[in-house]
């Protein structure tokens, strides 16, 4: 999956990962997001129910917000493994689309 993605050109790869975030956050609950985040460094029920109440009263961008560099660069990836490669047809359909006009 990474050699397909770092193949790409730049600004290519940057609308895989927010087609990629979109479609996480879309379609992934906020406890199995918060959950997934922190399963290895916060095994407090009261902390996860914490954050899940922190994304759902004040949306995403608040969260983010919230996240320290690790945690936001696993993000990333939690989407990026989930979809992916979903993300890197839709850039290419959308692509192919604009260049066939």
């Amino acid at each position: 999956m990474a050699d397909r993605f770092t193949a790409m050109p730049e600004r290519d790869t940057a609308l895989v990962g927010v087609t990629a975030m979109m479609l996480y956050l879309y379609n992934t609950s906020p406890t199995r997001i918060v959950r997934d985040l922190f399963a290895d460094t916060a095994p407090v029920d009261d902390y996860i129910r914490e954050k899940v109440q922190a994304f759902l009263n004040n949306g995403y961008g608040y969260f983010w917000g919230t996240l320290d560099g690790r945690h936001q660069a696993k993000l990333v990836d939690l989407a990026m493994l989930r979809y992916g490669e979903e993300a890197a047809e839709r850039v290419k359909i959308e692509k192919e689309g604009i260049n066939h006009g």
